[in-house]
């Protein structure tokens, strides 16, 4: 009796549930059209439909009747002629603002239009731009949707504010990427710094790294002043503005006052932010001042980090294998942005034989130089020098065995990529008739065979 008693009980509360969901589904539907169909009755609503466009309700997207320019031309046109033209425009937005109140429609907003069936001009397939994107194609209206839309990117920085899977302020930044014109280019400018002031982190890099496939050429130098000053306020964007610098339309002055700040900064630079920093500055420099700029790089690149040999880990030492995974990775990067720098520019990969051959005194060598020596090796052209460089540096004492100790006890795991590289430069040095000369490449095969895998020690 008593589990008949709580069947029962269970069956009413799942119809009753049930019932209470379809109930709340149909309000939910109700309030939608009811919102609808007040916006249509606005200017907003009344223009657009005219024009070619059908507001949708739930989420369906929003449909256009004809090609996209075709509706452009229409809205243009009825906004021109209006009677109360140009106050129209306010009023317009107005009813606009309060159509994507609503989270659900402000996303389906930013999302494609689909394309009616009955259609006959348009050859761009199911979908268009979406109503957002259309409607910034409107120079008159653009400005004013312009700051409608981004300021509401602020409301969606929490991610308990997401819709749906969609990342709202990423699809609020992608409307204006490559429109086919801006109508106020500064004015869009200071609004893009004035999100970024009140954004977090996540937002900020965002709307940063978006800026070269937003704004013309004619505004990069300003907001790239702007960048830098607050490139030097949060270190934490260096690699999102220094990633935007380098895509930018930037005279040479300028270009060099931002390489002196980054270089400034390069002894207090986190490892993972080192490869876009070191990579910046060598693609940024001229031909006539990379030998400069190089001596600064390298004496301001510090690997502060000590990585532990694949063949000495333990298992006391397996509670720092990720950081050095990690530490390892930055290292990597930083030396393949030299790398790709030595090998794309004459000018670097000769500033950096130049910049070990000044070094003059063993004490000055760094860890940084017996890569330096491995990654110029690797470009065919520069072997006999470096060969040189190395036969000269070892007879004259310059370039000790205590560097190339340091390099292997704390970068085992790097030199380690660079095997092969260090192999024959071992075989060359080897064969010397200078005792001093073969005596310092058999150091480097016991450095190499006490810190390699079993792979290379065979």
């Amino acid at each position: 009796m008593h589990v008949r008693r709580v069947r029962f009980f269970y069956t009413l509360f799942i119809i009753t549930s049930a019932g209470k969901k379809r109930r709340s589904g149909k309000e939910n539907v109700a309030r939608s059209n009811d919102v609808i169909n007040k916006v249509l009755q606005t200017t907003f609503g009344k223009l657009l439909t005219k024009a070619g466009v059908t507001l949708t309700s739930g989420e369906v997207q929003n449909k256009i009747k004809l090609d996209q320019t075709m509706f452009q031309r229409n809205l243009y046109n009825a906004l021109k002629r209006h009677q109360h033209y140009p106050q129209v425009l306010a009023e317009f937005v107005e009813g606009l603002v309060s159509y994507i109140e609503d989270p659900q429609r402000f996303c389906l907003s930013l999302l494609p239009t689909s394309t009616s069936e009955d259609c006959e001009e348009s050859t761009r397939g199911p979908t268009q731009d979406s109503l957002m994107r259309i409607l910034l194609g409107i120079d008159s209206l653009q400005p004013l949707i312009a700051n409608a839309l981004l300021e509401k990117i602020p409301e969606f920085s929490d991610d308990n504010n997401r819709v749906s899977e969609h990342d709202v302020p990423r699809l609020v930044i992608n409307q204006f990427k490559w429109l086919d014109r801006i109508a106020h280019p500064k004015d869009l400018s200071d609004k893009l710094l004035e999100i970024i002031s009140i954004s977090n982190m996540s937002i900020q890099r965002e709307i940063i790294t978006a800026i070269p496939e937003i704004l013309d050429d004619n505004e990069h130098v300003d907001i790239a002043k702007e960048l830098i000053d607050i490139m030097k306020q949060n270190s934490q964007l260096t690699v999102a503005i220094l990633d935007t610098l380098t895509n930018l339309n930037l005279k040479a002055d300028l270009l060099a006052e931002v390489r002196e700040s980054v270089i400034n900064m390069l002894s207090s630079t986190e490892m993972d932010d080192l490869p876009v920093v070191v990579k910046f500055i060598l693609q940024s420099v001229a031909d006539n001042e990379a030998f400069e700029a190089i001596s600064e790089v390298r004496n301001n690149l510090e690997f502060t980090c000590s990585l532990i040999p694949a063949a000495t880990s333990t298992p006391s030492n397996i509670r720092k294998s990720v950081a050095g995974n990690k530490s390892k990775d930055g290292v990597l990067l930083t030396l393949d942005a030299i790398k790709a720098s030595i090998r794309f520019r004459k000018s670097i990969a000769d500033g950096w034989l130049k910049t070990l051959d000044n070094v003059k005194n063993s004490s000055e060598h760094l860890v940084i130089d017996v890569f330096a020596v491995l990654i110029l090796y690797a470009v065919t052209s520069k072997r006999k020098p470096v060969e040189s460089l190395l036969r000269n540096k070892i007879r004259s004492g310059c370039f000790t065995e205590d560097v190339l100790s340091m390099a292997f006890k704390s970068y085992g795991q790097v030199l380690r990529e660079y095997f092969e590289n260090l192999l024959v430069i071992s075989e060359v040095l080897l064969r010397s008739p200078d005792s001093v000369v073969s005596s310092y490449a058999k150091k480097i095969y016991v450095q190499a065979f006490l810190t390699f895998d079993l792979y290379c020690k065979q």
